[in-house]
């Protein structure tokens, strides 16, 4: 573990039989402040080649694998040109870093230069290093692009992150083209605020090798109208388009995993597809709050496991809902929604906070849980009803069968104000008491549960009728 032998002063040497004691990984500062000048374990060595150098490893006593070299050994290697060439004049960088009790990771950078031959020596490791043909992770630079606009990116294994806008007229440009390389190498990121409150910008364009759209990177941007999301974009982070006023259409990529903190709230003039895509886990809290002209059908893909609070509050053209049906590890379960028209919503079970906040089209919510077996068909009982299906009791009351804990989360249903019946699945043992705010057509809360087993009662509304399962 780190710091193991730390300041043990006097020790020299440490033997480790990994033939019997099996030693599989050990801190980064186990021998810290030591005079332990080998250990026979391995450690890893990694060589980062940064691309902008144009040369390769040619290695000459030991050899690195998956990472490893035995510590006692000595590793020599060259370096060639693009002519195969030695290059002989080289300084190199050798990074260690170590990660103090504390929680503090100290660095520590070597410099190695060649022998006369071309050739690198580097002995008696005692740490993980990794050996920079060029930039150390984390060094920033410049680059101008052909439209003269001057960018920021930070070196990271041979690809550019954190890409800033630094200078340069954005006023004349119609469309943005991010870049989609600076001095060679891929972009990754886009730097948080990079552009935040920048009035120039109105169309957009992003590479498709970009990953990630950091905080506000785009927040306050009044005047951007259209931005070409890429296609391998997993994470929208918090207010990325915070605030984006004339901001019209986005298509979201099917790679999107996360959606940030209120990354889309205050677009009002957003209109997107809102059939979610498959690989979304996450939705922010007020992800989409006061996204006013969102409209029609609100489609949450299977694979979501978290809804924010007033995530969609103010979205008041949504007049549906979809959550897809949850893979759970025994066929195919999900809870559904569905309102007195008959259309059929689902809730992935696995969703702890449901939030319908300001989604003035829905007139009623039921909840309940479905069941498929391994080919994908709905598991039916004896007399062909569906298990789980939405069902009505002898006193036309729905009959639900959820069989998780589901906490509705604080002003979930504000602002609905079409909603007039709400049906509660067992497994709801609490209500928080505002979460009907605002919702004037309310009538009927039914829940399905003893009284006895809520942890309080349902402080509903006034005028509103609530009926617990044993009523």
């Amino acid at each position: 573990g780190n710091n193991a032998f730390g300041s043990c002063s006097n020790i020299t040497d440490i033997y480790i039989n990994n033939n019997e004691a099996n030693v599989q990984t050990y801190g980064n500062i186990a021998y810290y402040n030591t005079k332990v000048h080998y250990l026979d374990h391995k450690h890893s060595i990694e060589i980062n080649n940064d691309p902008r150098e144009k040369v390769t490893v040619e290695e000459v006593e030991g050899h690195i694998e998956e990472g490893k070299i035995l510590c006692k050994s000595t590793y020599k290697f060259r370096l060639l040109d693009e002519q195969e060439e030695v290059v002989k004049d080289k300084v190199l960088k050798l990074v260690n870093e170590q990660r103090m009790p504390w929680g503090e990771v100290r660095q520590t950078v070597e410099e190695i230069t060649p022998d006369s031959e071309g050739i690198y020596t580097i002995s008696n490791i005692i740490r993980d290093y990794v050996i920079y043909t060029g930039a150390v992770n984390g060094e920033t630079s410049t680059f101008t692009d052909s439209q003269g606009i001057t960018w920021a990116y930070t070196y990271e294994d041979g690809k550019a992150r954190a890409l800033k806008y630094v200078s340069g007229d954005l006023s004349n440009i119609d469309t943005l083209e991010v870049p989609a390389k600076v001095d060679g190498l891929v972009i990754t990121t886009i730097a948080d605020q990079t552009f935040k409150e920048n009035v120039d910008i109105t169309n957009v364009i992003l590479p498709d090798s970009i990953v990630n759209i950091g905080q506000s990177a785009f927040e306050n941007c009044t005047n951007l109208q259209t931005i070409v999301l890429p296609v391998d974009l997993e994470l929208i982070s918090d207010s990325a388009f915070k605030g984006c006023t004339s901001l019209e259409q986005v298509e979201l990529p099917e790679k999107l995993i996360a959606i940030g903190n209120e990354a889309f709230s205050g677009c009002s003039n957003l209109t997107m597809d809102l059939s979610l895509k498959n690989k979304l886990r996450t939705i922010g809290g007020e992800a989409f709050s006061g996204c006013s002209s969102l409209t029609g059908e609100l489609t949450l893909p299977e694979s979501l496991v978290q809804i924010g609070t007033r995530a969609f509050s103010g979205c008041t053209g949504i007049t549906k809902l979809i959550i897809s049906a949850y893979t759970g590890d025994e066929g195919i379960e999900s809870s559904s929604i569905s309102n007195s028209t008959g259309v059929n919503f689902s809730i992935n079970e696995s969703t702890s906070i449901l939030n319908l906040s300001n989604i003035t089209g829905i007139n009623s919510v039921y909840i309940n849980i479905l069941k498929l077996d391994d080919n994908g068909e709905y598991v039916r009982d004896e007399w062909g009803n569906v298990v789980g299906e939405l069902q009505k009791d002898e006193y036309g009351r729905y009959l639900t069968a959820l069989k998780r804990t589901i906490l509705i989360g604080e002003e979930a249903f504000s602002g609905c104000t079409s909603l007039a019946e709400v049906y509660l699945p067992t497994g709801v043992s609490r209500v928080d008491s505002n979460i009907f705010t605002g919702c004037d057509n309310l009538t009927y809360i039914y829940i399905d549960m003893l009284k006895d087993d809520m942890e309080e009662e349902i402080d509903a509304p006034e005028g509103v009728t609530v009926q617990y399962k044993d009523e």
